[in-house]
């Protein structure tokens, strides 16, 4: 029976580390595997449908690596699927490889979820 108390005594302290909620699946994509100095190119950014309506995103985290003018443009979010898109459209002139950080997006009602890091 002590064994049995030990077991659940366990059980209940490693739940207690899980999360509250789970991450949504949320993801930015490139959609070019080539981006050349100069030229616009589109991130996806696709946030699942079960996640809830996506809200602002929050670009603070790129601020180091692109400024604000770069960002050219960006569509409203749209359900397509089972999931919601939003392009944003954004220019570079640095040649280098830039490491961009996951982006916090806004989830109606359910915190805060981040996008996958790129490098462009």
């Amino acid at each position: 029976m002590n064994f049995l108390k030990y077991c659940f005594s366990i059980f209940y302290v490693l739940i207690a580390y899980l999360p509250v909620g789970a991450q949504a699946d949320v993801r930015a994509e490139l959609d070019s595997n080539y981006v050349e100095t100069g030229n616009p190119f589109v991130v996806h950014i696709i946030v699942p449908q079960s996640a809830g309506k996506p809200g602002q995103i929050e670009f603070s985290a790129w601020e180091n690596e692109i400024a604000e003018q770069n960002i050219l443009q960006q569509t409203q979010w749209t359900p397509e699927g089972s999931f919601y898109k939003k392009d944003l459209t954004l220019v570079f002139f640095d040649a280098d490889t830039l490491r961009l950080p996951p982006l916090p997006i806004h989830l109606n009602g359910q915190g805060l979820a981040n996008t996958n890091p790129l490098e462009i």
